[in-house]
């Protein structure tokens, strides 16, 4: 059982406002709080609309964003599950590789880690992730998509469909 302590600002009637850019990338980083808005939403039955209202100082309009989340305390819940396995095993799921893997677009996302790991990007001063990165033993594109897509699916399907489709 999980416990979460702290406080959700900018909760409004229509939304969680969030200071964010409308894009995938920016979004993926409040993603765990509006889960987590959403789930308390739903179990207190707060007179709240389930809307996500990113806003930033370049924006002319507010834009609602209302991805359809069928269940959001299971969707909390199988992140909270992720990130307690994040914190024993490395997770390829960052917001620059995250597109590629749900897509299953191999050769986007074979890319972008040549980008990393051959452009000198990759500057870790941690032995362990020398050594797991090192030239030998690079991941590849087609094995991380194989074993990861489901996860990402379950994890931020329901976000990718409101905001990361093109």
């Amino acid at each position: 059982m999980w416990s979460i302590e702290g406080e959700i600002p900018l909760v409004y009637t229509q939304g969680l406002v969030v200071y964010s850019e409308n894009t995938w990338n920016k979004l993926l980083k409040v993603w765990p709080c509006f889960l987590i808005y959403c789930a308390l939403v739903d179990k207190y039955q707060l007179p709240f609309s389930k809307a996500l209202l990113p806003v930033y100082k370049e924006q002319k309009d507010i834009v609602y964003l209302s991805p359809y989340l069928t269940n959001p305390m299971q969707k909390l819940t199988s992140f909270l599950e992720y990130y307690e396995s994040t914190r024993h095993h490395p997770s390829p799921l960052m917001p620059d590789w995250l597109e590629a893997i749900i897509q299953g677009d191999q050769e986007k996302l074979q890319k972008q880690m040549d980008q990393i790991f051959q452009s000198g990007q990759f500057n870790y001063t941690d032995e362990t992730a020398q050594w797991l990165f090192n030239s030998d033993n690079l991941p590849d594109a087609e094995g991380l998509i194989r074993t990861w897509q489901p996860i990402a699916h379950q994890l931020f399907d329901d976000l990718y469909q409101a905001w990361g489709k093109k």
